[in-house]
């Protein structure tokens, strides 16, 4: 059986959380009278936008692409693709690209029938329509027939949670629901019906939301309407009635099979085919790493999913991935042409390559981030990591063990030999030479490394000859000038280990202990000229003890709630806060916190939140909660807007990627 060829279209409905009219207002304007009364204020940083948005000061573009969220094979030569506001064409495969229609909604979705005339593209709830092969083009705007049928009009919200559209470019049959009603087309899209549903003659439905099956040959739908989903059928009269209704809504998977009403042939095999082969567009379904088809998880992970299909070569493409083989041939492996793993942390090493960590292992590209290969994790999987960019290694702890990759030298895995267990929840500290390296231990032993991770020592906290684990360590602090190591155990004592002797001991003596101290409380801690500096979270304070001195002062934070973002060896702090309207800002600290600069941006609807950084702190990247990016290369002084939407990125080793409407490779002070 050709599932992939069923007239039979599926998507799952989204629900959104709504609040009253009155409520909207009243935020807006509250929103909006404190955004003007801290405008005014002194902390706010002008935004100037930059002559040229895609290349900001202090960096040259090297690369640059869209990412693909869906994709349509017409032949091997005509390829359509869309990104989220564009309608892109190729004409050789896919090796060069030229944007043919600008989408107004974030485009999902692009499907074309096998001749190549007729198809579509763009958002569930407003598609560009072509009949002659994309020479021309059309809107589908549910809002507008909506008007245009009843005289009436519905807001955008209504229609992006409710209406959207189902089209079959084979049949030009089409689909969607809006204010109760229900409308279908026969030429793709050109002239509309308006119907109404009934659960039982006389009596009216209103059809809460478009259909999330439609058969269009025999006539059926499965939709959800106030308070419960339900089959419907169309009668010979054009007029649709219920053919089985459920009281609960998101169950009728589990309940269409006990239906009794459901006894025509049609019906059954409409029921068949919507509990085992859905063919919903891949955006509904949650995207995995296509390199998975060619592994044993492939069955699994192609349970309920329709393939696309133009009847020579089968593929399936999520956002910033394809897949394909062709029908015809006897190699069952898929030929992965672009993966994008769900990545949490992104490490550029050069222009063309790059780790990336998710939540459970590592990634490495080398061909600008258009495949990703998977690099594993160590043990049960990443615990904690740092990427030491001197020596392009990544670090990791997983099960109480320390481990290390040189991913594109080696692009495996080694376990580190250390004298006590890790703590795998436990940071990897370094220094500013990245040569010395220290790790808390699950005992009351600090793991140090004096030649950038390759040997490690122990410095024990001992009573007697024993463990002392009433003492412990909380936090460490070490540096290379003088060479030592600052140790806060559990009883808020700070001790001293010197460096100098191959078999370093950790004093029995206590320099000072920290005021009002709380386990676990500190966040940070550093040596600057001999001062001892500390950030406690859980009272929001910076502690400071002067070089010789026995009592602590206190420095100011910007806000009561703030958190750490990145604190460097320069002493610069990255923050961020948020105020009663969970409006974000960031504060940019100097020297450990003597002074700040808040950066809430004139010119920004939104709220400010942290996207990425360097080391230095230099290069920051910052984005606004609706849209808008901005770049400082000095620090956080001055910013320039970068023409993309909030993205996921990363800055190292002079380079920045950038993943979000589109894909960018920086080079940075250039």
């Amino acid at each position: 059986m050709e599932h992939s060829r069923l007239r039979t279209l599926l998507f799952m409905p989204a629900i959104l959380a709504c609040v009253t009219y009155a409520e909207a207002d009243w935020l807006d304007n509250l929103a909006d009278g404190l955004k003007d009364v801290l405008a005014n204020g002194s902390k706010w940083v002008e935004l100037k936008p930059n002559e040229n948005f895609n290349t900001p000061m202090g960096a040259r573009l090297i690369a640059r692409r869209p990412i693909f969220n869906s994709v349509w094979f017409i032949n091997k030569h005509v390829v359509y693709a869309v990104s989220d506001h564009w309608l892109h064409r190729s004409t050789n495969g896919g090796k060069s690209w030229e944007p043919v229609v600008e989408l107004p909604k974030r485009a999902q979705w692009v499907q074309f029938e096998q001749s190549g005339q007729r198809g579509y593209a763009g958002s569930p709830f407003l598609l560009e329509v072509t009949d002659d092969g994309g020479k021309q083009w059309r809107t589908v705007d549910p809002a507008a027939i909506f008007t245009e049928l009843t005289g009436k009009q519905l807001d955008e919200q209504t229609i992006d949670w409710s209406s959207a559209i189902q089209l079959s470019p084979e049949s030009g049959e089409g689909a969607f629901s809006a204010g109760c009603h229900y409308f279908t087309t026969e030429d793709m899209g050109r002239h509309w019906s308006m119907h109404s549903v009934e659960r039982e003659p006389g009596k009216k439905l209103c059809i809460a939301q478009s259909p999330f099956a439609v058969d269009f040959d025999n006539g059926l739908i499965v939709a959800t309407r106030v308070g419960g989903d339900a089959v419907y059928k169309r009668q010979a009269n054009g007029r649709w009635q219920t053919m089985c209704d459920f009281d609960k809504t998101h169950a009728i998977l589990l309940e269409l099979s006990y239906c009794a009403d459901v006894i025509d042939p049609a019906i059954t095999s409409f029921v068949s085919r919507f509990e085992s082969f859905g063919v919903l567009p891949p955006m509904d379904y949650e995207a995995f790493d296509l390199r998975e088809l060619n592994t044993p998880r492939a069955s699994e992970r192609l349970d309920g999913i329709n393939l696309q299909d133009n009847g020579r070569r089968q593929w399936l493409s999520f956002r910033g991935q394809l897949a394909l083989k062709l029908n015809e041939s006897t190699d069952h492996r898929w030929q992965v042409v672009s993966n994008m793993p769900r990545l949490e942390h992104l490490y550029p090493v050069s222009r063309s390559e790059a780790l990336g960590i998710d939540d459970y292992g590592a990634f490495l590209t080398n061909d600008a981030g258009v495949t990703w290969q998977p690099l594993g994790a160590p043990g049960s999987g990443i615990y904690e990591h740092w990427y030491q960019a001197k020596h392009n290694r990544l670090w990791a702890t997983s099960d109480r063990e320390l481990w290390v990759i040189d991913a594109v030298a080696e692009g495996r895995w080694k376990k580190v030999p250390t004298p006590y267990l890790v703590d795998e929840f436990a940071t990897i500290n370094h220094d500013s030479s990245e040569e010395l390296l220290w790790i808390e231990s699950n005992e009351p032993v600090l793991l140090l490394s004096r030649d950038g991770g390759i040997t490690w020592t122990a410095l024990e906290i001992e009573s007697g000859d024993e463990p002392d684990y009433e003492r412990g360590i909380d936090m460490a602090h070490c540096q290379n000038n003088p060479p030592s190591c600052l140790i806060l155990t559990k009883d808020g004592n700070l001790i001293t280990a010197e460096l100098f002797d191959k078999a370093p001991r950790i004093s029995d003596k206590a320099n000072t202990s920290m005021p009002e101290y709380e386990y676990m409380a500190i966040e940070w801690m550093t040596v600057d000229n001999g001062d001892v500096i500390a950030y406690d979270d859980e009272n929001a304070r910076i502690l400071v003890n002067e070089k010789g001195d026995s009592t602590w002062d206190e420095r100011p934070v910007p806000h009561e709630d703030l958190f750490i973002r990145k604190v460097n060896h320069d002493g610069k702090i990255l923050a961020s806060s948020r105020d009663r309207l969970e409006r974000a800002y960031l504060h940019v600290g100097k020297n450990y916190g003597k002074s700040w600069s808040d950066l809430r941006l004139k010119g920004w609807e939104g709220s400010v939140r942290f996207l990425c950084a360097d080391d230095t702190l230099n290069n920051i990247l910052i984005g606004e909660d609706g849209e808008g990016i901005a770049f400082s290369n000095d620090g956080g002084n001055r910013w320039q807007v970068i023409d993309t939407d909030p993205a996921f990125c990363g800055i190292a080793n002079g380079y920045m990627w950038m993943f979000d409407r589109d894909f960018r490779i920086y080079a940075l002070g250039e």
